[in-house]
């Protein structure tokens, strides 16, 4: 239940009395979350254009759509405040029951949006010739919510974390196997001081930029890399499957997605 989209709702056949339909949105817009917890939990401020229209008293205005909008079960108090500000305190018997409805569906209450839409998510999409690092997690951890939400709203989603490099580290990794040696530098404490040692030497650099998989298209350098990559691939999965602690964590982060698309206080 999105609390704010019920009262626009209550109040729309009211408000359409007094308006017409080019100015009904304007006047719906104008019910909004209050600002002072003082004044209750929402605030609907469209007696005042009003009653300049109608030639009465704000005050008087906001009275009569009182009467008439029906919120004895949703706010336990009703009040004008001011020139003609309609404040409104959401009852907590009806927000307790909305709250119980919502834990027993297994929806939480969250319908399927009319229009459904197609969303295309990259995800950290790491460098896999690279050390890996908490940014890596961060942005897989939001991509993978948001993927979760919007297909739970019932979008078509497209999520992709592509793993591979096609650049110069590549280079480095490819050099190493030529080199007879596994290149030590892909290890994280070593990748910092290893890299300055390739960039430092003008010839290596050039074997680098001959290495470059992406212009060469050798197979040889392209096989190399699958290996790698595969490698790596295999390696995420594994650590994945082991961290309990990050799915949960995920799991959990898509919940607070979710709960915070229905309340949209």
């Amino acid at each position: 239940m999105n609390i704010l989209a019920e009262l626009k709702r209550r109040f729309h056949d009211v408000l359409a009395e007094y308006a017409g339909d080019s100015d009904l949105q304007s006047l719906l817009d104008m019910i909004k979350q209050a600002q002072d917890a003082r004044f209750g939990d929402y605030q609907a401020n469209c007696a005042m254009p009003l009653g300049k229209q109608l030639g009465k008293a704000p005050r008087d205005v906001a009275a009569e759509i009182l009467e008439k909008v029906q919120l004895d079960d949703i706010c336990s108090q009703t009040d004008i405040a001011g020139p003609g500000f309609i404040n409104l305190t959401v009852c907590p018997d009806w927000l307790n029951s909305q709250i119980n409805s919502a834990a027993a569906d297994n929806r939480v209450g969250v319908g399927f949006v009319k229009d459904p839409g197609t969303y295309i998510l990259d995800y950290s999409s790491p460098n896999v010739a690279k050390p890996m690092h908490v940014g890596h997690i961060r942005s897989t951890v939001i991509g993978d919510s948001l993927v979760r939400t919007l297909r739970f709203l019932g979008h078509q989603v497209i999520a992709d974390n592509h793993l591979g490099d096609w650049g110069t580290q590549f280079g480095m990794i490819i050099y190493g196997y030529y080199a007879g040696t596994r290149p030590s530098f892909v290890v994280r404490l070593r990748y910092k001081r290893d890299s300055l040692i390739f960039y430092s030497n003008s010839t290596l650099r050039k074997t680098l930029k001959l290495n470059v998989v992406i212009q060469t298209r050798n197979p040889i350098h392209l096989f190399q890399r699958q290996c790698v990559c595969s490698n790596s691939e295999s390696t995420r999965h594994l650590k994945f499957k082991a961290n309990a602690t990050t799915c949960k964590h995920l799991k959990l982060l898509s919940f607070l997605c979710v709960f915070v698309f229905r309340l949209d206080f």
